[in-house]
């Protein structure tokens, strides 16, 4: 690449001190050596960004609610709709916070599910916490009978 009189490695390269290009780290741009820590820009169209954008050169690490891609060169993988951070894509590998209308039940630096709220359901079809029947503490769905508990003053009531 030129810019003028000088020229640039292409997005991808780098060139050492001995003017003998390198192939940057597979998630980097652009970059000033090889290791998974030199880069100066990453590729956001694969969901990475720096991991330090305060240093010079740092680590590209998938964006929130993004993984990293087991296949490199492969954008990064979409974390579970109820995950904010996540280790993989499954409603079971989330870590650190949950997304605001979900809560942890463990501690939020292991692996864990993301859950609704009391009285709220996980609604696959909006990927969202949607309120249950009024008379369910716990529901798989928003209708009456689709309770899975009941408060303690109602029989629960199977046909």
């Amino acid at each position: 690449m030129k810019d003028g009189n000088i020229c640039f490695p292409d997005d991808g390269w780098y060139e050492n001190e001995e003017k003998i290009p390198g192939k940057c780290h597979t998630y980097c741009l652009t970059c000033v050596g090889e290791d998974i820590d030199e880069c100066l820009t990453c590729d956001t169209s694969l969901h990475y960004v720096r991991s330090n954008p305060d240093v010079p050169s740092s680590e590209c690490i998938p964006e929130e609610g993004y993984t990293r891609n087991p296949k490199p060169e492969e954008e990064a993988l979409k974390c579970h709709y109820s995950c904010k951070k996540c280790v993989g894509t499954g409603s079971h590998e989330c870590i650190g916070e949950c997304e605001a209308d979900r809560v942890s039940p463990t501690d939020v630096d292991e692996n864990h599910v993301c859950l609704c709220k009391n009285k709220e359901f996980d609604d696959e079809e909006t990927e969202s916490c949607s309120k249950c029947h009024y008379s369910c503490p716990t529901c798989d769905g928003p209708k009456e009978d689709e309770c899975t508990d009941c408060d303690t003053d109602v029989t629960f009531r199977t046909e």
